[in-house]
């Protein structure tokens, strides 16, 4: 059975949602540290991010590990996430989701008012376009279950009833990645391409591919050393990066071109219109890649020296943007912030700051 509210019935204020406790949770309570969140409260201060919220620091600071002298710390926006996993944004908000065998979840945060609602849907990856969450559902969650069926579900960003999109038999569910009008979904051997204007569905052999992307007309499939991208016009999906010894990850879309991590450390991209690896930045290690209009690359990284969060403009030397606590994972940025998900291993957060 699936739940999804809305209304009032949903959104909480952050005093409310500090006192909120979901019974059955596999990791606890999900909380909002409310000291730590502040509408009008500037985003940085004296402070690392990562730790938890400050008594003493003034709204919108917190405290914990600090950075490098002048590095901004961040804002604490949710705490105690049962094993958080995927982030992705609409125009107006940032979504974080909970995965758990007794209580998988959405979290809806609103960037201007950072109100907090909550999705009761089971996905295991989703991805957020127009308004409209898209997720991939498996009908068998538990360890060493064959594959039954992989579902494409969908539901209104402000809750609302769920609705079928795609059913497949006998596959194993796998990524989500959504366009203005297609949504794709790859599953244990194949792709799946979802017209969502003629409810049309085309589905491709890819029995190593890992990650999927999308950005306008295209869509990206990451098939471990290989990249392929499939286009309306195209018959089929072509190659975009040919094959490689060294495995590609971190695959993410913007602006018509993939950008993605080599095991060489670089972030490397192209486009369909521009297809082979241009790199763009080496000697980086990351775990999550974001892409600005501006061109300038976002990585949330866990070394031996620090976690943090790096950028870096076009051309330029990567910079920290701020240290982190625990280990960072998924981030995505809009015109004014960044924003990402922690774990210590058990329970995570998510923080935002300021863009430089």
């Amino acid at each position: 059975m699936y739940f999804a509210f809305s209304g009032l019935r949903s959104t909480f204020s952050l005093a409310a949602l500090a006192a909120l406790h979901l019974v059955g949770g596999c990791g606890g309570d999900v909380i909002v540290e409310s000291a730590s969140v502040s509408s009008s409260g500037a985003d940085g201060g004296a402070g690392g991010v990562g730790g938890a919220s400050s008594s003493s620091g003034s709204a919108g600071e917190t405290s914990g590990q600090g950075g490098a002298a002048g590095e901004p710390a961040g804002v604490q926006l949710l705490a105690n996430l049962a094993i958080p996993w995927q982030l992705r944004q609409s125009e107006t908000a940032v979504f974080a989701q909970q995965i758990g065998p007794e209580e998988p979840l959405i979290l809806r945060i609103d960037k201007a008012t950072l109100e907090v609602s909550i999705l009761y849907v089971n996905a295991l990856d989703f991805d957020v376009v127009g308004g409209t969450i898209f997720y991939s559902e498996p009908q068998n969650v538990c360890a060493g279950c064959p594959p039954g069926k992989a579902w494409i579900k969908s539901i209104s960003e402000w809750g609302g009833s769920t609705a079928l999109v795609l059913e497949v038999q006998g596959e194993a569910a796998g990524r989500v990645a959504a366009g203005p009008w297609h949504v794709n979904m790859i599953t244990s051997s194949a792709f799946h391409h979802v017209d969502l204007a003629t409810e049309s569905v085309q589905v491709y052999a890819a029995p190593t591919a890992t990650e999927i992307a999308a950005d306008g007309n295209s869509v990206f499939v990451n098939n471990a050393f290989t990249i392929t991208y499939f286009e309306p016009d195209l018959a089929s999906p072509n190659i975009l990066v040919g094959k490689s010894d060294w495995q590609y990850s971190n695959l993410t879309a913007h602006a018509g071109y993939a950008y993605w991590q080599d095991q060489m450390m670089y972030i490397a991209r192209a486009s369909p219109v521009a297809p082979g690896a241009e790199i763009v930045l080496k000697g980086v290690e990351s775990i999550d890649i974001a892409v600005d209009d501006q061109e300038r690359i976002f990585w949330t990284y866990a070394g031996p020296d620090y976690y943090g969060i790096n950028f870096a403009d076009a051309g330029q030397a990567p910079q920290i943007l701020a240290t982190t606590s625990n280990g960072p994972g998924q981030l995505v940025v809009d015109d004014s912030h960044v924003y990402w998900v922690e774990s210590d291993g058990t329970t995570g957060a998510v923080y935002r700051i300021k863009k430089p």
